[in-house]
C-alpha cells in the first residue's frame, strides 16, 4: 500500500481546479505524468487524501478543531481567532478537496471504464465504481456543508471537448438531493459477495462495510435536511437506518503505520508545542466527570485537567497536552465516520418523530456507550457516567449537541457539523476573533472573486449576509 500511495504522490497534482486561471490549459497537461496508472493507484490516493484532509490539524488547511473549540494554541493564535486569509485557509481546503480528492476519483472512475478485469469477474468492477461514486459524495457534501453552494455539474472539467473555465455554483439543496440519488444508486449496485478495492485503506475491498458505510452517509445528509425539507430528510432517515453501522466494528478508520505514513495528527504536533486542551471543552468534560477525558488529554498532574483559554496565548507546560496514546501517536487510528455519530443521528432522527427502529432516548444511550467503547473506557465507568447524564427529552438539541461534541473529539468537521444544526453547544467568539462570530461556514477563496467572478457573486448574494463566515450554509436555519 505504501508503494501505491508513493507513486501517486505527483500523479495528478496540479490537475482538475475548478476554474482555470487565465488561458493557460496547456499547463493542464504534464508530459511527465503517468498515463497507464491503474484505477486501484488512483483510488487509493483519492481515498488516502480524503483521510488525510478530514483529520489532518495543519493550520494551513484544516483548523476545523477550532470551530467548536476543542484545542486551544499557546503562542500563535491567529487560526483559533478565526483568520482564514494569512494562511488561506479557506483557499486550501478547496483546492485540497477538488484536485486531491474529486479529480482523482474522476481519473478512477475514467480508467475503470476503459480497465480489463483480466483476472476478476464484472461485479467487481461493479463494487469498484460504487465505492468510487460513495467517496465522492462524501467529498462533495463536505464542499456544501463547509461553504455552500459549491461548483459541481460543470466542476472537474479543467481539459478536452466539455472544458469549463468558469463553473457555475450549483444550489446547495440542488446538490444534496442529488448526491442522496448518488447514493442509492451506488447502493443498489453493490454485490456484498464480491471484493471491490485490493488498495482500498479503509475496508480493504469488503463491500458489506462499504454498503453499511454508504446508508450512515445518507443518514448524515439526511438530518442535515431536517429544518429545510422535512419530508425528504425523513424518507432518506427511513430508508438508511437499518443498513447503517451496527457498531464500532463497522467504523470508517484507517489504521496508519507509522513513519512516513503516520498519523497526521502526530506528524503536525510532533516535537511542538503549538496546541494545548481547550478550557471550553476540558471544563465542560470536567463539569461532568466524563472518563474520556483521560482518552482526549495529558493530566497537568495526577488526575487534573486544565484546558488553555480559548483565543488566547497560554502556557504549554501549564495546559493538558493533547493524548499521546489515542491521539499524538504516528499509530493512531483516523476517523471519518462512527458509530457513535450513527447513533446521535438517529437519537435526533427518534426525537424528530422519523421511524428508525428506536426511541431518541435508546439512541442516545447507546451514541454515548459506543464513544465510551472507541475511547478505551470500561463498561462500569460508562455505565455510571450515562446514568448521571441521560437523555433530556425537554432540552434534546443541548442533551444530544453536547454529547456529539463529546463524542465527535478530534474530528473537527463533524463537531461542527452537530452544534450548526442543533445549536448547542453555544460557543462565545475569542475577543481577539477575525470574524463577527464563531464560523458557520468557511468563505469562498479569493481568487473565485477574480477568475470565477459572475458564478461567484451570484453564490455569495444567496447567502443571507453574503460571502462571511458568519452566514449560514441552506441546512443551518436556526
Amino acid at each position: 500500500m505504501k508503494k501505491i500511495i508513493l507513486i501517486l504522490g505527483m500523479a495528478f497534482a496540479g490537475l482538475g481546479l475548478t476554474s482555470c486561471e487565465s488561458d493557460i490549459t496547456s499547463l493542464n497537461v504534464d508530459p511527465k505524468r503517468p498515463s497507464t496508472l491503474p484505477a486501484e493507484t488512483f483510488f487509493a490516493t483519492s481515498e488516502y487524501n480524503l483521510i488525510n484532509r478530514m483529520i489532518t490539524p495543519s493550520v494551513n488547511s484544516n483548523i476545523s478543531r477550532f470551530f467548536t473549540q476543542q484545542w486551544s494554541q499557546t503562542t500563535y493564535t491567529d487560526e483559533s481567532n478565526y483568520d482564514f486569509v494569512t494562511r488561506q485557509i479557506n483557499t486550501n481546503h478547496w483546492n485540497l478537496m477538488y484536485n486531491d480528492v474529486l479529480y482523482g476519483l474522476k481519473l478512477t472512475s475514467e480508467k475503470l471504464a476503459v480497465e480489463p478485469e483480466p483476472t476478476l469477474d464484472a461485479e467487481v468492477t461493479v463494487n469498484k465504481k460504487a465505492t468510487t461514486e460513495i467517496v465522492a459524495v462524501y467529498a462533495w457534501a463536505n464542499l456544501v456543508d463547509t461553504y455552500g453552494d459549491v461548483p459541481y455539474s460543470e466542476a472537474l472539467k479543467p481539459t478536452g471537448a466539455d472544458q469549463v473555465i468558469q463553473p457555475k455554483y450549483d444550489d446547495a439543496k440542488t446538490i444534496y438531493a442529488d448526491l442522496i440519488k448518488r447514493l442509492d444508486a451506488a447502493i443498489a449496485t453493490i454485490k456484498t459477495s464480491k471484493a471491490g478495492f485490493s488498495s482500498d485503506l479503509i475496508y480493504h475491498g469488503d463491500m458489506n462495510h462499504w454498503k453499511k458505510f454508504a446508508n450512515s452517509l445518507k443518514l448524515r445528509l439526511g438530518i442535515n435536511l431536517a429544518d429545510v425539507d422535512a419530508a425528504l430528510a425523513k424518507s432518506t432517515v427511513e430508508s438508511a437506518y437499518a443498513g447503517a453501522f451496527a457498531s464500532n466494528a463497522d467504523n470508517a478508520v484507517i489504521d496508519f503505520p507509522g513513519g512516513q505514513y503516520a498519523n497526521p495528527v502526530s506528524l503536525e504536533l510532533s516535537g511542538r508545542t503549538d496546541y494545548v486542551g481547550s478550557n471550553v471543552l476540558i471544563n465542560a468534560m470536567n463539569s461532568k466527570a466524563d472518563p474520556r477525558i483521560a482518552s482526549y488529554f495529558e493530566p497537568v498532574s495526577g488526575t487534573t485537567y486544565v484546558g488553555g483559554t480559548f483565543g488566547s496565548n497560554n502556557n504549554y507546560g501549564s495546559n493538558s497536552h493533547v493524548n499521546e496514546t489515542y491521539v499524538n501517536n504516528p499509530n493512531a487510528q483516523g476517523d471519518i465516520l462512527d458509530y457513535a455519530e450513527v447513533c446521535f443521528i438517529l437519537a435526533e432522527a427518534a426525537q424528530r418523530g422519523f421511524s428508525v427502529g428506536g426511541t431518541a432516548t435508546a439512541w442516545y444511550d447507546k451514541g454515548v456507550l459506543a464513544s465510551m467503547e472507541y475511547w478505551h473506557v470500561a463498561p462500569a465507568a460508562a455505565a455510571t457516567y450515562l446514568a448521571a447524564n441521560p437523555y433530556d427529552a425537554v432540552n434534546w438539541k443541548s442533551s444530544i449537541g453536547t454529547q456529539a461534541w463529546f463524542a465527535m473529539y478530534n474530528r473537527g468537521y463533524e463537531a461542527w457539523t452537530f452544534s450548526r444544526r442543533l445549536d448547542f453547544p453555544k460557543f462565545v467568539n475569542p475577543v481577539g476573533s477575525d470574524t463577527k462570530g464563531v464560523p458557520t461556514r468557511m468563505t469562498y477563496p479569493a481568487r473565485e472573486q477574480t477568475l470565477n467572478k459572475a458564478n461567484y457573486e451570484a453564490a455569495a448574494a444567496k447567502l443571507t449576509g453574503g460571502d462571511d463566515a458568519t452566514s449560514k450554509v441552506f441546512w443551518d436555519k436556526f
